[in-house]
């Protein structure tokens, strides 16, 4: 027989613990608040009160019970009172748009609670630019980046920047976008705010050299041979020679001489064939002293002959109804030979530089009347006035100004359809294919190309920026970076270019 005995001690302490395990929840402490626990009030904890432009914060907000238990049950939807300054996720997230203080507001259970913050400019350091000096060449158009950076050097987003040029005329600014027009200096200055940052610009020429161009004597009157030194900023033109008046420049081969239409002396109605170095001085007469004009001279390509274009003194000055031919003459005056010889009207020769079966050919503006109608075209003929063949084909355009590159591959002429203005065409000689010498329309028309001796660039003349006259104009072979030469003022015409500029 076994004997229990009472301790009662010990029965406390089990019911102690019976008591307390009954009122746990598995030992993880107080019980939540029950979902009909309603919201009495939200707190919002924010890091900060205030957020740089561009920047953000997230931001964390507590439905709580009336004794301030949190309801982590609710929900919280969030808002803003000010969204152009600020924009808030559904997660609490507030990302800083513009200047200016800022409400969010935090809802639970139909109670609200707002705060305050304000966005404030970020720290700024500097406003950069991507480069600080640059060497363009006249016709060249850079894009400059700019940014305005903070103290740590970070790039600051949604700055607007303003472009100045100190000398509009060497380069002009746009948006980022530096443009050089031509040669010399400037500072571009880009600003944001109080914020300034310099950019200088030096602008070179490719082009060295000068042109022999016609113009009016603004003194004594009449056509004047100038001289045009495309060093000069800006281009300066000057007397070719001291006195006298004169058309039709041609510059020789080698640089040395000029082949010019020279007016005869004691006459006012003869024109001559005159030669001269290319300063100027040591001027002769070629042709002349008989019942004949002669004019527009052009250089072969060994420099020992000249071709031009003859009519008779007593026709007056010709049109497009008097017979002229074309003559070439050796460069002692000897050997005058008419190699076309017809009663219809041929002008402005031109020698092709490569040979083409041993001989050089000469090519000139043919015209004729058909059908009481004026055709005019470009033809060729070998020096001896014999296998005549048409270059362009005649039609209802006008095709003058022949003029062939150093290498003979083009040939660059000034077409005008009925109606139009002149335009630069430029024909591969080898295939006949014709296409637009400049990529681009150019209004104003475009006349008298000449090529630079290395090919690299064309001067003509047009009425593009000044429709009361015609200026120089300079492009590289391909048509791009085109720079006005001239001012404004008396007209441009007969361009021919000097290779290589004379000695400092």
């Amino acid at each position: 027989m076994s004997v229990r005995i009472f301790d009662p001690g010990r029965t406390l302490l089990a019911v102690a613990a019976y008591v307390l395990a009954g009122c746990s929840d598995g030992g993880s402490g107080p019980l939540e608040p029950g979902p009909d626990v309603a919201v009495a009030s939200i707190r919002v904890e924010t890091p900060v009160t205030t957020v740089p432009l561009g920047g953000s914060v997230q931001l964390r907000a507590m439905a709580l019970a009336a004794d301030g238990a949190e309801l982590r049950d609710r929900s919280i939807a969030w808002t803003t009172g000010t969204p152009d300054v600020v924009a808030i996720s559904t997660t609490g997230q507030l990302r800083a748009l513009d200047l200016g203080p800022a409400v969010v507001i935090a809802t639970s259970g139909g109670v609200t609670r707002s705060i305050e913050l304000n966005v404030v400019p970020v720290p700024v350091e500097q406003l950069t630019l991507d480069v600080t000096t640059m060497t363009l060449v006249e016709g060249d158009s850079v894009l400059v980046s700019a940014a305005v950076r903070d103290a740590n050097g970070a790039i600051i987003p949604g700055r607007s920047f303003a472009w100045t040029s100190s000398n509009g005329g060497v380069a002009s600014t746009r948006s980022g976008w530096v443009r050089a027009l031509r040669a010399g200096s400037t500072t571009v200055t880009v600003t944001s705010g109080a914020l300034s940052a310099n950019l200088r610009v030096d602008v070179s020429r490719e082009i060295s050299g000068s042109l022999l161009l016609v113009s009016t004597d603004p003194v004594a009157g009449g056509q004047r041979v100038y001289r045009s030194d495309l060093r000069d900023e800006p281009t300066s033109i000057q007397p070719w020679q001291a006195t006298g008046t004169g058309r039709h420049p041609r510059i020789s081969p080698d640089s040395q001489l000029v082949a010019y239409s020279c007016p005869e002396p004691n006459t006012t109605r003869s024109w001559a064939i005159c030669v001269a170095n290319v300063d100027g001085s040591g001027a002769r007469m070629l042709t002349g002293g008989d019942d004949f004009n002669e004019d527009e001279p052009a250089w072969s390509p060994d420099g020992s002959h000249l071709a031009f274009r003859r009519w008779a003194a007593t026709f007056g000055w010709p049109g497009w109804t008097l017979p002229t031919d074309i003559w070439t003459i050796s460069l002692d005056g000897t050997r005058q030979v008419n190699i076309t010889a017809d009663p219809s009207s041929q002008h402005q020769p031109v020698w092709r530089p490569i040979q083409v079966d041993g001989i050089y050919r000469i090519t000139f503006v043919q015209e004729e009347i058909v059908a009481n109608q004026r055709r005019t075209w470009l033809a060729s003929v070998r020096p001896n006035g014999t296998e005549r063949r048409n270059e362009t084909t005649p039609g209802t355009q006008t095709d003058l100004s022949p003029a062939y590159s150093p290498d003979g591959r083009t040939l660059l002429f000034a077409r005008t359809l009925v109606g139009g203005a002149p335009e630069l065409i430029a024909q591969d000689v080898i295939t006949g294919a014709l296409r637009p010498f400049l990529p681009y329309t150019l209004g104003g028309g475009q006349s008298a190309p000449t090529w630079s001796p290395d090919g690299r660039f064309v001067a003509f003349s047009s009425a593009h920026d000044d429709s009361q006259s015609w200026q120089v104009y300079t492009v590289r072979a391909d048509g791009t970076r085109l720079v006005r030469r001239t001012s404004a003022g008396a007209g441009r015409s007969h361009l021919s270019w000097i290779g290589e500029p004379e000695s400092e």
